[in-house]
């Protein structure tokens, strides 16, 4: 088994942790109360609350306040370096699968690319009605499992379906290559504030390296729309 705050692993199944010292038992009830009273960090802490609790709450409280803008803030950084040309890259992921999922809305096949994003000209009623059906059946898995965060993320989509439909598929398909990969990496940055008992929170690589791919692409893309990077380059020349 794993330590849940410090990640040792035991191979004999002890009461305490060999390294950290906390009380699996204990440390595990107070985290189960802070997850059934519906809090991702602990708003009040007792002293009866266990150290290791206290400290990680603590910690990761700092962590939402301030890890966002400082990783804005380094990805600024990054896009006046030569390691731009990487942060574009993860940028034209983003912007090829805004291409792409506004085709799928729009009941046209896509398949993206880098670089490039073929679709469909014609609307095809078979792709509607597939997304459609995927978007409900997702939804009404959600429902069974009270995840009601995903329920409302597929209401979402699906009225972004019905509004794609009404409105001119090529202009709009266009448009949200960059307007896409803005949305797409402000929602990988959102993920980084996932609940405690969520996978993402657990998986810490993952966590942080959606915030990186995340911040690195808005700020490129911003820079790109707002004209500050092709300014910045004639200055230099």
């Amino acid at each position: 088994m794993r330590c849940p705050k410090c990640r040792f692993d035991h191979e004999l199944q002890t009461t305490e942790c060999l390294k950290c010292g906390i009380v699996f038992a204990r440390y595990q009830a107070a985290l189960d109360g802070v997850s059934q009273a519906g809090l991702s960090v602990p708003v009040t802490l007792s002293e009866s609350t266990p150290v290791g609790v206290r400290n990680d709450a603590r910690r990761e409280l700092k962590y939402r306040i301030l890890v966002l803008p400082l990783a804005l803030l380094v990805a600024r950084l990054v896009a006046g370096t030569g390691l731009r040309m990487a942060a574009g890259i993860l940028a034209m992921v983003l912007h090829e699968s805004g291409h792409a999922i506004t085709a799928w809305l729009t009941g046209r096949w896509a398949v993206p690319l880098l670089w490039v994003t073929p679709h469909g000209e014609q609307r095809s009623w078979y792709i509607v009605l597939a997304l459609t059906a995927a978007i409900v059946f997702g939804g009404l898995k959600a429902w069974k499992a009270q995840r009601w965060g995903w329920v409302v993320a597929a209401g979402v989509v699906l009225i972004l379906q019905v509004i794609a439909l009404c409105l001119p598929a090529g202009a709009l398909i266009v448009f949200l290559g960059d307007g896409g990969a803005m949305v797409l990496a402000t929602i990988l940055m959102a993920t980084f504030y996932a609940p405690r008992e969520s996978a993402l929170y657990k998986n810490w690589g993952l966590r942080w390296g959606l915030l990186a791919i995340g911040t690195l692409s808005f700020v490129h893309v911003f820079l790109l729309w707002s004209g500050k990077t092709f300014r910045s380059e004639r200055s230099r020349e």
